[in-house]
């Protein structure tokens, strides 16, 4: 299951790409879970895993490819000196 941002979940690894097109992503590289075993995703094995690592590195290729018509922005993009309008109003 691809989760986007070049993170995929293939039973039990999940692989978390750093950079992956994510802004707020912190991770300098890679990452590899079992997260059957490491829920917590605290122990990145993809050194001990390479085979999984690189299986799905060949399985998340394909949705990185894949390029919008028109970009969405991060989270919080724009806020930066934005100020309402006088008028707005909001209705419950």
């Amino acid at each position: 299951m691809y989760l986007g941002y070049g993170a995929i979940i293939h039973s039990p690894w999940k692989l978390i790409k750093a950079h992956s097109g994510n802004p707020e992503m912190k991770e300098k590289e890679n990452i590899l879970f079992n997260i059957l075993k490491d829920s917590a995703e605290r122990n990145n094995i993809k050194n001990e895993e390479p085979d999984a690592y690189n299986d799905l590195i060949k399985k998340v290729r394909p949705f990185d490819n894949i390029k919008p018509a028109q970009q969405v922005p991060t989270y919080g993009g724009g806020r930066k000196g934005f100020v309402a309008p006088n008028n707005w109003l909001i209705k419950n």
